[in-house]
């Protein structure tokens, strides 16, 4: 019995340090995901102002346009209205030069009539026109010349009238060049605030990829039982929706048919008939049914506003509000095309209501599921 003694002692004390260790490691693994949950927040939230910030920065891109789209208006009608300006000088001046040569017309016309007439009234006449006085030159004028004086009349009123129309003219011309440069200083203003928006996107976006790395140690540290994947740390790792071949991509595309350019948010699989269509990530379906233009439709929700979409399937296994894990069946194909000949699946992903590259989240190569 005393024998039994020491070696029961042991293994007590074996079973003590034993469940000490398993305390241990279940406060260092408690540890690791409580950071593991505050660099999740620490994402959210400065993906949350990334966002925000990408908003501004998309509003101040439209207002820069309409500035510049205002702006080359305003050039226009400045160049318009100084062209404008300059024909009303040109036509001052040959409006001035008929008036010139009416009254040297007239000169040379009292001249002879002084010449060959008789009386002093000529020569008053004669000096009156010298003298420039236009009152005393019409008066006297009335007498000898009626026709010319008319002309005169009328030029003098043409010449009065263009002036006063060239005056508007160049205040508007300079009224114009305010607002032009009002706008360029506008301009100036909306890029400098728009460039610190970029840098300040630039640092988020780093923040965003040193948080996303701190993630991934911290999770190399603990067991794959309490291990839990977020959406967004599956970028360019999720499985492909369907077996296929990618036949028309995300971005800019032409319509071949009408010859306009279209933005394709989505990419499309041409696969074989009646493929099955799999869930790239687990989720809550957040819509599931028939949409007019869209075929069969199924949303899910990844969380932290992450969304796969299946657009253009036949049938639908998933309901909404139903879970469903990574790789789960939720559909088959439907048929693509104008005349639907050809078999495949529209697949988007989207974070809040932006679409987003579906190829940039999806491995480069098919890899054959193990059901």
């Amino acid at each position: 019995m005393d024998k039994l003694i020491p070696k029961i002692f042991f293994i007590i004390l074996m079973l003590m340090s034993f469940q000490l260790s398993i305390a241990v490691n279940v406060d260092a693994d408690l540890e690791v995901v409580e950071k593991i949950n505050v660099a999740k927040k620490k994402i959210t939230k400065i993906e949350n102002q990334k966002r925000d910030i990408m908003s501004k920065v998309f509003y101040l891109d439209q207002e820069i346009k309409h500035l510049e789209s205002k702006r080359g208006r305003l050039e226009r009608k400045v160049y318009s209205t100084e062209s404008q300006s300059k024909k009303v000088a040109q036509e001052i001046i040959e409006q001035r030069e008929k008036i010139e040569v009416k009254k040297r017309q007239l000169r040379k016309r009292l001249r002879l009539m002084y010449k060959y007439g008789k009386g002093s009234g000529f020569t008053v006449l004669n000096d009156v026109l010298k003298s420039g006085n236009i009152e005393q030159y019409l008066k006297y004028l009335k007498l000898y010349s009626k026709n010319n004086i008319q002309d005169i009349v009328h030029y003098d009123q043409l010449l009065k009238e263009l002036e006063t129309k060239n005056t508007k003219l160049k205040t508007k011309v300079r009224k114009l060049v305010k607002e032009k440069k009002s706008l360029q200083t506008s301009e100036v203003r909306l890029e400098k605030s728009q460039k610190s928006k970029v840098a300040f996107l630039s640092k988020m976006r780093m923040q965003i990829g040193s948080s996303k790395g701190e993630l991934t140690s911290l999770r190399g540290k603990l067991p794959e039982e309490l291990l839990s994947i977020s959406f967004y740390e599956k970028k360019g790792k999720l499985i492909w929706p369907v077996k296929g071949t990618i036949v028309e991509k995300y971005g800019l595309s032409t319509n071949k048919e009408f010859k306009i350019r279209l933005w394709k948010k989505s990419v499309t699989f041409q696969s074989l008939k009646k493929e099955k269509v799999y869930s790239v990530f687990k989720g809550k379906v957040a819509f599931s049914g028939e949409l007019p233009g869209y075929g069969g439709v199924v949303i899910v929700d990844h969380n932290n506003h992450y969304y796969s979409i299946y657009s253009n399937l036949s049938k639908i296994f998933s309901t909404t509000n139903t879970n469903v894990n990574e790789n789960e069946v939720i559909g088959v194909v439907g048929g693509i095309g104008e005349a639907a000949i050809d078999y495949g699946l529209s697949f988007g992903v989207r974070h809040y209501s932006e679409s987003e590259d579906p190829l940039k989240w999806i491995t480069k190569q098919f890899i054959a599921r193990r059901d």
